[in-house]
């Protein structure tokens, strides 16, 4: 038994799962994709360790890894020829597929003879348990998924992107999925697509896709390092690819108009975030290069053009380009957050090692790099940063940061500290080398007195990290994680602590649209002003719920929401009882005039 600290109650559900271990009602996403009321668990899980430790209130967590089916560490495919999009996998949807009260999680498996597979667990009564599998019938190497109603029949469709053809999948009410990219026009060969966003640019009432797209790779071409040793290749060999808008054609199919949406720049995408940069009360798109420019996308009105909008990059006008040092990063998770408590939703990225995770800081006129300012800097210059999540472990209304982490390139042949494990014999193969050279401890960030920092003790198992969302598993009114893990599968921390504080969920509903993404919610109660942006696009290959979390002080029993709805249009809402999950219905509340949605001053 260890003694740590850290901000929240967690109990970490480890699940490792037998890829050839399918529940009962698997099925094959070229028909109906599986679902079985009753469906037995895979596997029992048991408590393998226990953590406990002093909160900084002095309270104490449980972190429990429970392991199931445990000869089967591995549930990701690595196969040992350095395939680099497996090094770069690992996609997850957390979302409501059968729209009861609590999410499920999807993960995404890729096999390159099969075409892969999605895994659907849900939490139960305290049990982690794979409900379903969805087995991807279609050829290409599965990577992201993006969660949404493409369809407006009030459930939940799934966009997976893919080193390959793109999959959409419909849900027919219940939670079971059927392949219809065909009928949505995305079931042609796409190149390499990773992170995926929904948004409605033109305002129909219907959801368009924009997907980000990496590099044009060749699978024959061999990369070592200065030693001879294989490794997975980087991007600098591979022309990068312009991404792509799809236009929703009123739920019967996708267009691509990139072209005519101004969308032509190439870039090696990774991470996407949808966002309002220039507050003028459009949706816009910033997209995370690796070793290139970020593009930022800014939408803004073209009434002569096709689309009556276009997309101007804008990047480097708006500062979030390069780093404050003028130089590209391996940019690749993106996290919209307000990190120095100035009530405006600013940007952290994060990199490679060797390059620093980035803070990019709101001003008004655009962002300023605040790395160092915020002391983000050094302790994350050691770990290859990918997906990030926002929770808040002390109901302070101060989200904690989340990253998970993991290497893409060997630690100790590139440092020169040896060969590391998996030399001699077989030396080209990941081996041994997959479960330590690639590993990395994952980072919790706590800001206290304006600075961020690691929140001391907290330690948890090396791993290689890739998505990472936060989601209220349970119900009970806090944010727990979910983590996608090369090496060790899906990581689930359930915060199983009291909340120190009140809590507030808040779903949005416009009767005259379908559409809410991308609205903005700022909850104000006393002293305390919390702002988030409504959308379910992840930070890295993910998505998260379309609802929204805040921890709240104590004393508070009812707040003040203001919600800007993606159409540009404000509106208030006033006495919000709080312990509890509350659906803000537009018009029901008082509309406000906002010269500036952000809330932030220049």
């Amino acid at each position: 038994m260890t003694r740590t600290s850290v901000g929240g109650a967690l109990l970490a559900l480890t699940l490792l799962l037998d890829a050839g271990c399918v529940p009962v009602g698997g099925g094959d996403a070229s028909g109906a994709a599986a679902t079985a009321d009753g469906a037995p668990d895979t596997a029992t899980g048991t408590a393998a360790d226990t953590l406990t430790g002093p909160h900084s209130d002095g309270r104490d967590f449980e972190l429990m890894e429970a392991t199931y089916a445990p000869d089967a560490r591995r549930d990701y495919e690595l196969l040992g020829d350095y395939f680099m999009p497996e090094i770069m996998a690992g996609g997850l949807c957390v979302t409501s597929l059968d729209r009861d009260s609590l999410p499920e999680i999807v993960t995404v498996h890729a096999a390159r003879e099969s075409g892969g597979e999605l895994r659907v667990f849900e939490l139960r009564d305290g049990v982690l348990r794979q409900r379903d599998t969805i087995r991807l019938s279609a050829p290409g190497y599965p990577m992201g998924c993006a969660a949404g109603d493409l369809d407006r029949d009030g459930d939940v469709d799934l966009v997976i992107t893919s080193y390959g053809p793109m999959r959409v999948l419909e849900n027919d009410g219940s939670g079971r999925m059927r392949d219809a990219s065909s009928e949505w026009g995305v079931g042609e060969e796409n190149g390499w697509s990773t992170s995926a966003g929904l948004l409605d640019f033109d305002r129909d009432g219907w959801l368009d896709l924009f997907v980000v797209r990496y590099l044009d790779y060749d699978p024959d071409q061999v990369c070592r390092r200065l030693t001879g040793r294989r490794e997975y290749c980087g991007p600098q060999g591979f022309p990068g690819i312009t991404d792509q808008l799809w236009r929703n054609l009123g739920g019967e199919g996708f267009v691509d108009v990139s072209a005519a949406a101004g969308i032509e720049v190439p870039g090696k995408g990774l991470g996407l975030a949808v966002l309002d940069a220039d507050r003028d009360g459009r949706l816009d798109l910033l997209v995370s290069n690796d070793g290139e420019d970020n593009h930022l996308w800014l939408q803004q009105e073209d009434p002569t053009g096709p689309l009556g909008v276009r997309f101007v990059e804008s990047a480097h006008a708006l500062g979030v380009a390069v780093n404050g040092a003028g130089r590209r990063e391996a940019s690749m998770g993106i996290l919209e957050l307000d990190l120095d408590g100035d009530d405006a939703l600013d940007l952290l990225i994060t990199h490679l090692d060797e390059e620093t995770n980035t803070a990019y800081l709101f001003r008004g006129w655009g962002y300023q790099d605040g790395t160092q300012l915020l002391g983000l800097g050094a302790p994350s210059l050691d770990t290859t940063g990918f997906g990030l999540a926002a929770l808040d472990l002390e109901g302070d209304g101060k989200p904690e940061i989340y990253v998970a982490n993991g290497h893409v390139r060997l630690v100790h042949d590139r440092r020169g500290e040896g060969e590391g494990e998996g030399e001699g014999e077989g030396a080209d193969a990941p081996g041994r080398a997959m479960t330590s050279d690639y590993r990395q401890a994952d980072q919790l960030w706590r800001r206290s007195s304006g600075t961020w920092g690691l929140v001391p003790g907290w330690s948890p198992p090396d791993g290689i990290g890739r998505a990472a969302e936060s989601a209220d598993l349970d119900g009970d009114g806090d944010l727990d994680l979910v983590l996608t893990d090369l090496a060790d599968g899906l990581r689930v921390f359930l915060d199983r602590g009291k909340p120190p504080g009140r809590w507030l969920g808040v779903e949005l509903v416009d009767p005259s649209s379908a559409v809410v993404e991308g609205a903005t919610v700022e909850l104000a109660a006393g002293d305390l002003l919390a702002i988030r942006r409504y959308s379910t696009t992840g930070s890295y290959l993910s998505a998260r719920p379309d609802a929204l979390t805040f921890a709240l002080p104590a004393d508070v029993a009812s707040c003040t929401v203001s919600v800007g709805w993606p159409d540009g249009g404000w509106e208030a809402f006033e006495s919000v009882a709080v312990d509890r999950r509350t659906v803000l219905r537009r018009g029901s509340g008082e509309v406000i005039a906002r010269s500036d949605p952000s809330g932030a001053q220049p």
